[in-house]
């Protein structure tokens, strides 16, 4: 689905109707025969979108989830005082003026496969991590203080220079019994060659697993 096209679904009446290949724009201009594109529709469309940030009836982040119980508390403690807090929150934009479209989507492709240790500008992603911590913070001291704590241990992640997949990647080469359990004997073997090393292209667990 490409952007601005419409759901392959429009409800009326409790029936569903094919739209696929309708741009939601021309649906909301023109309709599909006597039908006309409606609110539910708008909100139905927007549901099939994946981007980092999803507006639907409230602003949903997508990118942190499957964590550890830290991790997620964490996650909207650091929205809180980010954007709950207009004064960080104009700070923390005014970080982000020199940095346009291609750079980021780079830096996406970059932080994959190095972690905090990729760079977007002239800073590392622990750079950039620990500034928005710090930012994070700052904006929960004067909105809700007693938030501040749930960010310590995203600080203390941060600031050791690792992130998640680096647990992962360890487990690779350590305690197989860190790993989900295996769904089938045969992942179970998988799962035994991996950890001795065996089974893999050099330096491919690595990068995949950041």
């Amino acid at each position: 689905m490409g952007p601005g096209r419409a759901d392959v679904l429009h409800r009326t009446r409790g029936k569903y109707l094919e739209c696929t290949g309708l741009p939601f724009r021309r649906f909301l201009a023109e309709g599909l025969g006597p039908h006309r594109a409606t609110l539910g529709d708008f909100g139905l469309h927007l549901s099939t979108l994946f981007p980092d940030a999803r507006l639907k009836q409230h602003l949903e982040v997508r990118g942190a989830d499957m964590g550890s119980r830290a991790d997620v508390v964490a996650v909207p403690a650091l929205h809180m005082g980010l954007f709950y807090d207009k004064p960080t929150l104009h700070e923390a934009l005014a970080l982000w003026d020199d940095v346009d479209a291609a750079a980021l989507a780079g830096y996406r492709r970059v932080v994959a496969v190095e972690g905090l240790h990729g760079r977007l500008g002239k800073a590392s992603a622990q750079e950039w991590s620990t500034e928005m911590i710090r930012l994070a913070k700052q904006g929960l001291s004067r909105w809700q203080p007693s938030g501040e704590r749930y960010l310590d241990g995203l600080a203390e992640r941060v600031g050791q220079g690792r992130c998640p997949a680096d647990d992962v990647r360890d487990a690779w080469t350590g305690d197989v019994a860190l790993m989900a359990p295996p769904a089938s004997p045969d992942a179970s073997v998988l799962f035994q060659q991996l950890a001795q090393g065996q089974g893999r292209p050099d330096g491919a667990a690595e990068a995949r697993s950041r």
